[in-house]
């Protein structure tokens, strides 16, 4: 209609159409427009889904009915063209151009909407493919690594936060005598099975009492994310750990005199954000372990600067 309308009637007029016949084919026109409109409002939509073969049939029969109609309601050739045999020896071959022009639009628009169909399955696939590979890698490394995560962070942590409190120059017999039961804790995770389960809440406490001396430490989890974590014991352990990293990387790397870290729940996701106020980090940075489990554990994360100064950690979990 639109090509019959924008292309041929110019064409027409310039033949000698008739101001009246032009006027009811543009009539006509627009009311084909709203019957097809009302087609595609009205019609049921449990037959929405009906095979593509059939559904190019009914386009097949609304489009010739309409064309049909239209051609019927316009004036004949001789009264609308004076003198244009040929126009009225092609009036015919016009519907017959307009419906296959239809019926061609109709199955390009069909099969850019099974292509965009396509293109949003495979994205929600690939989605869930990483978060499934993203579980295994976690699992993999919860199951491979609990000796090196004691060794590498409650061990690691309780052992910097001694030597500092050590050298401190303010120290008292009391700081003293907490760096010793800090040592004594860290033996004992030596020589301790790892299996035992720690709720991040009691984690974050420790967190705050290991670091609290040293720097300025808080901690903020959601009740969203506490009932996640409590639902999934492997997710809350690989939280304690990327916590404890982070807080022992930024104080002992970074040279931080403030950590916060913030747990939230991000649809099915767990993010985490650990942000201090340390130099933040270096372009000639080396990859560690921390990166690694990072790596192993996470469905992504990233180590920014912070506009304002220090750095933020934004880990995301499955």
């Amino acid at each position: 209609m639109v090509a019959w309308c924008g292309v041929l009637l110019p064409g027409v007029i310039v033949l000698g159409a008739q101001w009246r016949g032009v006027w009811r084919a543009l009539l006509l026109a627009a009311l084909a427009f709203l019957v097809i409109w009302a087609l595609k409002v009205l019609w049921p939509r449990r037959l929405r889904n009906m095979p593509v073969a059939l559904a190019l049939v009914v386009l097949l029969i609304v489009y010739a009915a309409l064309n049909v109609t239209f051609q019927f309601f316009l004036p004949t050739g001789e009264q609308a063209i004076s003198g244009s045999e040929a126009w009225v020896a092609n009036v015919q071959a016009g519907v017959l151009i307009r419906v296959g022009l239809a019926m061609l639009v109709s199955i390009l628009a069909i099969l850019n909407l099974r292509a965009e169909q396509i293109r949003v399955s495979l994205i929600e696939t690939n989605a869930a493919l990483e978060e499934l590979v993203s579980r295994i890698k976690r699992e993999t490394w919860l199951l491979h690594r609990s000796v090196s995560l004691a060794v590498h962070g409650t061990v690691q942590s309780a052992l910097i936060s001694t030597a500092m409190r050590l050298t401190a120059a303010d120290r008292t017999p009391d700081t003293v005598a907490d760096a010793r039961r800090r040592l004594e804790d860290a033996l004992s995770a030596l020589s301790t099975r790892q299996g035992i389960e720690v709720s991040v809440p009691h984690a974050m406490t420790d967190l705050h009492g290991l670091w609290s001396p040293v720097v300025r430490f808080t901690s903020d989890i959601s009740p969203e994310a506490v009932e996640r974590l409590a639902d999934d014991a492997g997710l809350s352990r690989c939280a304690i750990e990327i916590c404890r990293e982070a807080t022992s990387n930024a104080i002992r790397h970074g040279g931080a005199g403030s950590v916060k870290i913030r747990i939230i729940t991000n649809g099915d996701l767990l993010e985490i954000r650990v942000v201090d106020d340390g130099d933040g980090p270096s372009s000639t940075t080396v990859a560690g372990l921390g990166s690694q489990m990072l790596d192993e554990t996470c469905l992504r994360w990233q180590l920014e600067r912070r506009h304002d100064g220090g750095s933020e950690l934004i880990a995301v979990l499955v």
